[in-house]
């Protein structure tokens, strides 16, 4: 099963909104997890519902660790209750980050009041007598263990059926500019491998990574991030290819550098065997001379990346 960790931020979420037909295609394979960090509960609330509407398993954060809505879970529960009645097919999430995190965490499950599928516990950092801790709550379903947490011995505390690792496979450069100098790198192959690895599931950072950046400053590249799929004998690995323009002196005509960029994809795309209906709307918007943003060139990466993986 693929676990793609998305951040509650404007695209991010119609992103979801967007994808949940082709997921609800796919839903024994994937069950989405979102971290809300903008107070911008009514978009949380559609996203939620759209998901809930397909049928699609999903994860919410209660505690989540940046952003606005960290330290308040209480909001984040009552966006939950108002809007998924009578829907179960979802966890509430937690971030464990190390002792200190497991005490706020009992307090939340002890003050929930609706029902819900279960917990999912999204190990950051480990925690002393894990197991018995989990004992104490009951309900975890699934425990997603980061790649922050390099012990392999910490999977044993754990139900085989609830292993899930979290990995950022995106390297991600401090300037657009930057991706030029490697322009096709090696995302991962764990989508072939984890089930040989005990693990019922992977999940990633999609192509944005990890780290949190809520600044929104204009760039002075405009860089587009696919990934795809290699065959390699009877292997096959996910890469990513970026499409960066060729302009990056200033912040300048943002619009002209997505052309450029866009113009390099739609060179790419047909010896690539890539689709995807985010590869459509590119191409519409190529077609079309249009630039619709630099949101929504995020939002068609996250959707061509989880069709992509489906």
């Amino acid at each position: 099963m693929y676990f793609p960790y998305l951040r509650g931020k404007q695209y991010e979420l119609l992103a979801l909104r967007e994808s949940a037909a082709f997921m609800s295609i796919h839903k024994t394979k994937v069950s989405p997890i979102i971290e809300p960090v903008k107070n911008i509960m009514p978009s949380l609330e559609k996203a939620l519902y759209e998901l809930a509407r397909k049928g699609i398993n999903f994860n919410v954060i209660i505690n989540p660790s940046v952003g606005d809505l960290k330290g308040k879970a209480d909001d984040i529960l009552q966006s939950i209750k108002r809007t998924l009645r009578g829907y179960e097919n979802y966890q509430l999430a937690f971030l464990v980050n190390g002792n200190k995190s497991w005490s706020v965490i009992e307090s939340i499950v002890k003050r929930i009041d609706f029902n819900y599928g279960g917990i999912t516990l999204i190990h950051i950092e480990q925690v002393d007598d894990i197991a018995s801790k989990i004992d104490s709550i009951g309900g975890v379903k699934y425990n997603i263990v980061s790649d922050d947490i390099s012990s392999r011995r910490y999977y044993r505390y754990f139900d085989p059926e609830t292993k899930v690792s979290l990995s950022d496979y995106f390297k991600a450069q401090t300037r657009n500019s930057d991706y030029r100098h490697n322009d096709d790198e090696m995302f991962t192959d764990d989508h072939v491998y984890f089930d040989s690895e005990g693990l019922v599931g992977f999940g990633d950072y999609l192509t944005i990574g990890k780290a949190y950046n809520d600044s929104g400053f204009m760039p002075y590249a405009v860089a587009i991030h696919l990934t795809y799929a290699r065959s390699i004998g009877k292997d096959e690995e996910l890469r990513v290819r970026h499409f960066v323009c060729d302009s990056f002196e200033d912040s300048s005509d943002i619009s002209g550098k997505f052309e450029e960029a866009l113009y390099k994809l739609v060179a790419w795309v047909p010896s690539s065997g890539c689709k995807s209906s985010a590869i459509d709307e590119f191409m519409d918007y190529y077609s079309k001379g249009h630039f619709p943003g630099l949101g929504t060139i995020k939002k068609l990466s996250i959707k061509h990346h989880i069709e992509t993986i489906l």
